[in-house]
């Protein structure tokens, strides 16, 4: 599935097996659940592609997506992303596709070309003192599982165009329970795509995101109680370091021997 998957995710933590090589990465509990990863590039380099796919035990749900990120030839960033996403079942079938182009220097324009899904796209909008945020939420699912997908634009107030995009994908069963986005933002002279993730949650906490996105048509990652826990112990940590830093305590670094 190409190169191992060298986003950040957090699948490692607590899989039966977590295998990285040379083509991609995967990431196993049992027999039940399996999550292949892979990033590579392709038309000579000039695009780079990250693929997902989330598998159980019944073959027949599966669910996979692609992120295109093209680069134009002079090699000043992202020209275009393209997303596709199927997520099937016995119960039903649920497609995407999404484009998103640049437009100009520092804008970009696009959104979902077509779908397929039990539940269609609801669009919001929300002003703030120095942008205005627009969000298109699906959600979809049948008795096993839940997913949602969210794109959120922001624009600089009167313009048309965004100058930042943020694509995001939910995946929800009584057993797993994942998340990923991608970020489109400007860097220098032209936009990059960082892709976070798969990370793997408890499902009830995960839920309450899908549930407070679709309630308010506000994307609201912060729901996720695991999540709010996980960044507090970052900071926990960032917090001793700096502390032991200005008492000019040295701080241990383990050598690996061979």
């Amino acid at each position: 599935m190409g190169a191992s998957y060298s986003s950040h995710t957090n699948l490692s933590n607590d899989c039966t097996s977590f295998e990285a090589g040379a083509t991609g990465t995967t990431a196993r509990w049992g027999s039940s659940f399996e999550i292949s990863m892979g990033n590579w590039k392709e038309n000579n380099d000039k695009t780079e592609v990250w693929g997902v796919e989330y598998q159980t035990g019944q073959k027949k749900r599966t669910c996979g997506f692609q992120l295109k990120a093209s680069h134009d030839k002079s090699g000043g960033g992202v020209e275009s992303i393209f997303f596709g996403l199927g997520d099937t079942t016995s119960e039903n079938k649920t497609e995407f596709a999404l484009n998103i182009s640049r437009v100009g220097r520092d804008g970009l324009h696009g959104g979902i070309t077509g779908i397929d899904s039990s539940g269609p796209p609801k669009s919001f909008t929300r002003a703030k003192q120095d942008c205005s945020i627009e969000t298109t939420i699906v959600s979809y699912g049948c008795s096993y599982r839940e997913g949602l997908l969210v794109l959120e634009m922001k624009k600089k107030v009167k313009c048309e165009s965004a100058y930042m995009v943020t694509l995001a994908h939910y995946y929800v069963t009584k057993d797993v329970a994942l998340s990923i986005a991608a970020k489109i933002s400007r860097k220098g002279n032209g936009f990059v795509v960082k892709v976070e993730g798969p990370f793997k949650h408890p499902s009830n906490d995960l839920r309450k995101v899908l549930v407070k996105t679709c309630r308010t048509g506000i994307w609201s990652p912060g729901a996720c109680s695991h999540c709010k826990a996980e960044k507090q112990k970052s900071r926990k940590v960032v917090v001793m370091v700096v502390v032991l830093l200005e008492m000019e305590v040295p701080i241990p670094i383990p050598i690996h021997r061979p």
